[in-house]
């Protein structure tokens, strides 16, 4: 008998006759296999399984909202301008960010039984887990500010050379956009074997669909362009300023498009089929064994 929330710690459970009370949960969580994952495959033999009121199988899908990748900070900045009068250089542009962690798939159940009995209805839920979200994208980089314009010169009697033009900061860099979300884990299957496939399922309510997807990462900030320079120095009387500092580079201001949702999982399937009663009645003949210890323990 199951009462409450209960965990399956093999991956299989064979009864005489299982019942489930009202409000029952088992959930299917048999870590320690050769690999240490949670097998893919599930399978209850019970001659009778006695649904006393609303109960359900699930399995352990962490369902808390997933962290998004790490971010992937800041692209590298242009360089100053080298040189008197040279431009800065661009700063460089952001990366996608990552995609998001794919969630897990659930596992498929086989039950074997004679029949469902009870006045409850079994829900069976093997959802996929949802896909995380998007990284954020990438910051662009800023760009390099202008290097100073040349100096003036005098001569004994005029202005030999005029004070130059500063140089201008060079442009940001275009921000990365978010990265796709994750894929959503596929959800499980359910194979119902028993004598009378039809009478059977009326029991049972299978909620089998994929995960959602992830949603999309945020895009990043575009980078700030650099600053311009000043003119070079002026030498009055007869090298005044001629006013041409270096412009600003430039910062865009456009939003970036959307980043995309990661894909659906794929539903599961609910299979019943045939089987003849002295099949049945040959599966659950008495047969000499060892005891064996309870496969649920208490959640």
């Amino acid at each position: 008998m199951i009462g409450g929330a209960e965990v399956l710690r093999t991956p299989e459970l064979a009864a005489k006759r299982l019942v489930l009370r009202s409000g029952a949960q088992l959930i299917l969580q048999a870590i320690g296999s050769a690999t240490g994952d949670n097998p893919t495959l599930f399978i209850i033999v019970a001659d009778e399984v006695d649904v006393a009121g609303p109960a359900m199988i699930t399995w352990a899908r962490d369902d808390r909202i997933r962290l998004p990748p790490p971010e992937r900070g800041k692209a590298p900045n242009g360089s100053a301008g080298r040189g008197d009068s040279a431009d800065g250089e661009a700063g460089s542009d952001g990366d996608t960010g990552t995609v998001g962690y794919r969630g897990a798939s659930a596992p498929s159940l086989i039950i074997i039984t004679r029949k469902l009995s009870g006045s409850g209805t079994l829900f069976v839920d093997l959802r996929g887990q949802e896909g995380g979200p998007g990284g954020k994208g990438q910051d662009g980089g800023d760009g390099g500010p202008g290097a100073r314009g040349r100096p003036a010169a005098l001569s004994p009697f005029d202005c030999s050379r005029g004070p130059g033009q500063g140089g201008n900061g060079g442009p940001g860099g275009k921000a990365g956009s978010g990265g796709i979300g994750g894929t959503g884990g596929d959800g499980g299957s359910i194979f119902l074997i028993t004598i009378d496939p039809a009478a059977t399922a009326k029991y049972m309510k299978a909620l089998l669909g994929g995960g959602r997807g992830g949603g999309p990462g945020p895009s990043g900030a575009h980078g700030t362009g650099g600053r311009g320079a000043p003119e070079g120095v002026s030498k009055p009387p007869f090298c005044r300023s001629a006013g041409r500092d270096g412009a600003d580079g430039r910062t865009l201001r456009t939003p970036l498009q959307d980043a995309k949702a990661g894909a659906d999982g794929v539903d599961g399937k609910f299979w019943p089929a045939l089987v003849t009663e002295e099949r049945i009645t040959r599966l659950f003949m008495p047969a000499p064994s060892a005891p064996m210890q309870s496969p649920v323990a208490p959640r």
